[in-house]
């Protein structure tokens, strides 16, 4: 029997995930002419355990059912042993699935979509050396990330994140004093959020300005001046569909290599989870991943 050259991988922590017939997941994947062999957790911890264990030098794909977190928690095992990424999604927002191609459909249709899609390459950022896919924040978005519990995602899933939006800005009163170089050429003013974005979409359903594409070998940076409540919370239409050239209060650059440092230590999250600090180090490393992107995908 031929050894298998796909692991499946499924956190049934992750939004929906939980709901999985791994066998019939499975199936749709065999009978797509991978050899899958795979595993299960109730944890990312316990997973990543799983996969070091199951991981062999004839696996050549590597197929996540989870969400942004999962996905971007084994992007490091991917991009190290040089595999082929695919993604089930299963999680709350699923922004870079949505960025792959995917939309609303059943785990079932999804996993028969990826088998018989194409093969690309892709971008990836890196903060401090830690890659990601979607994007990296500091200060509001940071801080909704940090107060928002699983419960909340499981009962409101995307509709946590605009709760939490205005819970946030209404007790809000910090604003950063930044210090951005991009490419070489710095700009200081004070902000109350900073996304750099590497996919098309971050943050539960945000989209990355227009023209940004998984492979246009760039990183978008997007500021947020300070303002009142109402004023901020009228800007969301056009987060949702990434129109905010010439928007006031919000200012849309881009790089290649940039630089953040603000007046205090801050947290910085990458697709979603706490994974360094400011200052902070970006960079793009362009087409660096090679992923399956589902049958009719724009960009597959």
């Amino acid at each position: 029997m031929k050894s298998a050259d796909t692991l499946l991988l499924i956190n049934r922590s992750s939004g929906s995930a939980g709901q999985i017939d791994a066998a019939c997941v499975q199936d749709v994947l065999d009978r797509g002419q991978m050899k899958v062999v795979s595993r299960a957790a109730d944890s990312f911890p316990e997973l990543k355990e799983m996969a070091k264990e199951a991981m062999s030098p004839a696996i050549r794909h590597l197929v996540i059912a989870g969400g942004d977190g999962t996905v971007s928690g084994f992007l490091p095992l991917a991009l190290e042993s040089e595999l082929t990424y695919g993604v089930i999604p299963c999680g709350t927002a699923n922004d870079f699935a949505t960025s792959l191609g995917f939309d609303t459909e059943s785990i079932e249709d999804a996993a028969a979509r990826l088998v018989s899609g194409t093969v690309g390459h892709i971008d990836v950022g890196r903060v401090n050396s830690v890659p990601f896919l979607n994007a990296v924040g500091i200060g509001l978005g940071s801080q909704i990330t940090n107060e928002l519990d699983d419960e909340e995602k499981q009962n409101l899933g995307v509709l946590a994140y605009g709760k939490k939006l205005w819970e946030a800005v209404n007790d809000r009163h910090d604003q950063l004093s930044l210090t951005l170089s991009c490419d070489g050429e710095t700009h200081r003013e004070k902000v109350l959020q900073i996304t750099v974005t590497n996919g098309i979409r971050y943050g539960g359903g945000m989209m990355a300005p227009d023209g940004a594409a998984l492979d246009d070998g760039r990183l978008h940076v997007v500021t947020i001046d300070p303002g009142r409540l109402l004023l901020l919370i009228g800007l969301l239409p056009r987060f949702l569909t990434g129109r905010l050239r010439g928007t006031s209060r919000v200012n849309v650059r881009q790089g290649k290599k940039i630089h953040i440092d603000v007046h205090k230590t801050i947290d910085v999250t990458a697709d979603g989870e706490i994974v360094t600090d400011t200052p902070c180090e970006l960079s793009v490393e362009p087409r660096a991943l090679r992923v399956l992107f589902p049958a009719d995908a724009a960009g597959g």
